[in-house]
């Protein structure tokens, strides 16, 4: 059975660069401090951002040029796990830009303007504090950023909730017994679409090789059967772009709380958003969520040869 996990070559590194994909943050190992890299110094016993990164988030939030987002922003919030002591070297720093929604064009929709900021993201080369990417997002639900461990306003630079701190002891893998349940029964489903996809693109380029070397007159059933491989490849790869369409709606949906009253104090809607959000976080760290990103950027055409090539090289085929 193939397993992704470690199976993703540098050389498609461009296809996850500012993906929208969180790194892992509740499902890692503390740390003793937060990034020395992010907060320095303190502001009544609490840390604030240095002020080069608030230059840089300034320059992440402006280069958006389809909406003016400072002068339309109610709140910007920082959230996440480099406002914890659980943050990887290559964590994220999450911006979140709340809108006034009557000061959105009526162009779009909210929610399509929040679509919009999220391809401009993914598509742009990411901004970074080190190797942590500033990742944008148009945040039209501000209830949800209160269920974050932390939450920093970046605006009146003030914490709305203080730095969180795990013990140096905590073990994710107990803490979150069910979230690698559920991992388990996910990735055993997922490893067997993309064993599938791995062996449909080895017979594809099997059955290229073959053709090369015929007559004409024989090439014909070689390139019914090379078609047939694609249409396969398009698929399966259908398949997995639903698998995490669910997965991201899985975790919309624990993060949905109706007031910041009940995102603060409700324990299970909290300890649901806990495990979901660390069963998303964990489909990150295993490289499930970055590679369907991958094959989602080579489908929205349809598979041609080129984008055979570039699965290909994903999958290390």
């Amino acid at each position: 059975m193939y397993n992704l996990a470690g199976e993703i070559q540098s050389s498609v590194g461009r296809f996850f660069q500012s993906s929208g994909v969180l790194s892992e943050s509740s499902v890692s190992y503390p740390r003793p401090n937060l990034s020395i890299l992010v907060w320095t110094g303190s502001d009544g016993g609490k840390p604030v951002l240095r002020p080069e990164v608030i230059e840089l988030v300034n320059k992440a939030i402006d280069r958006y040029t389809a909406l003016r987002l400072h002068a339309i922003a109610k709140e910007i919030h920082i959230i996440g796990s480099l406002c914890t002591n659980q943050y990887e070297d290559d964590s994220d720093l999450d911006v979140h830009v709340i809108p006034y929604i009557e000061k959105l064009p009526k162009s779009k929709s909210a929610e399509e303007w929040q679509k919009d900021v999220k391809h401009f993201n993914r598509h742009s080369e990411p901004i970074k504090i080190g190797a942590h990417p500033i990742e944008l997002f148009l945040q039209l639900d501000t209830n949800q950023d209160f269920l974050a461990d932390s939450l920093y306003d970046f605006m009146k630079k003030t914490w709305v909730k203080p730095p969180y701190f795990v013990p140096l002891d905590f073990n994710p893998n107990e803490a979150y017994e069910e979230a690698f349940d559920e991992l388990t029964d996910i990735a055993a489903e997922t490893d067997v679409k993309l064993g599938e996809l791995k062996r449909d693109v080895i017979d594809y380029f099997a059955i290229k090789d073959a053709i090369q070397g015929l007559p004409y007159e024989l090439k014909g059933e070689l390139k019914l059967k090379l078609e047939g491989k694609v249409k396969e490849c398009e698929r399966v790869v259908d398949e997995l772009l639903k698998d995490k369409k669910a997965w991201v709606d899985m975790r919309k949906a624990a993060s949905a709380p109706i007031s910041q009253k009940s995102a603060l104090s409700d324990v299970n809607l909290v300890k649901n958003w806990k495990n979901k959000n660390a069963l998303f976080k964990l489909l990150s760290r295993y490289h499930y969520m970055k590679i369907i990103s991958a094959l989602e950027g080579l489908a929205e055409d349809g598979l041609d040869g080129d984008e055979m090539d570039a699965l290909k090289v994903i999958l290390r085929a």
